[in-house]
């Protein structure tokens, strides 16, 4: 269980430029990303090159036939943009994003994996984000910048 949690950890630590990904439902607005690439004046085929993307990956995103692009993938098309990815949502109202604070993240997902390791749950990579996504928002919503330890446990608790 212990070098579950820790391959766990490690996994988070190696991704942790898309952790806002991960937390948010990453749905792109077609159009907003249509007018970006126009304003560059490059085609979809030299933006695909400029991410470093296989060819048509761009292509079937703007047309639908891809419609849950992975992390990387976002994160390689807004690179070669120069944009944000705020700019590429579908929702232009940022109001709705979680604010960032690495030092909380990084305090929750330690203790998440402490308190499964406690309990020696078996449990998997889902389960530990779901987890670590919701203690985060309760802390962030609540306006604390420390872990609630009590909310942890409760909450792996209640979810067992």
């Amino acid at each position: 269980m212990m070098q579950y949690v820790m391959n766990t950890i490690n996994m988070l630590f190696r991704h942790i430029s898309y952790v806002k990904l991960i937390f948010m439902s990453t749905i792109i607005n077609i159009e907003k990303l249509k007018e970006i690439i126009d304003d560059t004046h490059l085609s979809v085929a030299a933006v695909e090159r400029k991410a470093g993307l296989k060819r048509n990956v761009l292509q079937n995103i703007l047309y639908g036939k891809s419609k849950a692009p992975n992390s990387s993938t976002i994160n390689a098309i807004t690179k070669a943009l120069n944009c944000k990815l705020q700019e590429i949502m579908e929702s232009e109202d940022t109001e709705d994003w979680v604010s960032w604070d690495k030092d909380l993240f990084l305090g929750i997902v330690s203790k998440v994996c402490e308190e499964l390791d406690k309990d020696s749950l078996s449990t998997n990579y889902n389960f530990i984000l779901l987890m670590v996504d919701e203690c985060y928002r309760y802390c962030i919503e609540s306006s604390s910048k420390h872990v609630d330890d009590s909310f942890v446990k409760w909450l792996i608790k209640k979810n067992k």
